[in-house]
């Protein structure tokens, strides 16, 4: 009941305002201790002995920085959330363009709206316009022809 009551005040950080549970919780190792273990059991998580030591000090760092977000920025709230166990590497595969938003909606099937029309024939997918003759042979693309000499000497190379 005990380890309920801290993981209540923890989690509620966020919408009580006052950082002074998490603060006291992170002051304490046994409290510290009881959260971290009520929250690996409310997400269903388990570790090596190795892993869950790397785990705790993770948890606690960045609960402390919930903590001192919570303290400073009074415009928005922070709490204990799934990437609180998380590292910075973890954490940042969650970031940028989320696919499952466009696989829940697929695309609609049906009309496309039309394409505005600028009063020039569509050109179909497969031609494209000749490039006008303009009466000269082309250039290799090995070949360029000679500058005109404009009557400037030449600008010398730095």
């Amino acid at each position: 009941m005990k380890t309920l009551l801290l993981l209540s005040a923890l989690l509620s950080v966020a919408v009580s305002g006052p950082t002074a549970p998490l603060r006291s919780i992170l002051r304490s190792p046994s409290a510290l201790l009881n959260v971290y273990n009520s929250y690996k059991k409310h997400n269903h998580l388990s570790y090596s002995a190795v892993e869950d030591a790397a785990r705790l000090r993770i948890f606690r760092a960045n609960s402390a920085i919930v903590e001192q977000c919570e303290e400073l920025i009074e415009t928005a709230h922070f709490e204990i959330n799934l990437f609180t166990i998380m590292t910075r590497e973890e954490a940042d595969r969650y970031k940028g363009f989320n696919m499952s938003l466009i696989a829940s909606h697929p695309p609609r099937p049906g009309p496309h709206p039309p394409i505005p029309d600028d009063g020039h024939p569509p050109i179909p997918d497969d031609e494209h316009p000749p490039i006008p003759d303009d009466g000269h042979p082309p250039i290799p693309d090995d070949e360029h022809p000679p500058i005109p000499d404009d009557g400037h000497p030449p600008i010398p190379d730095d």
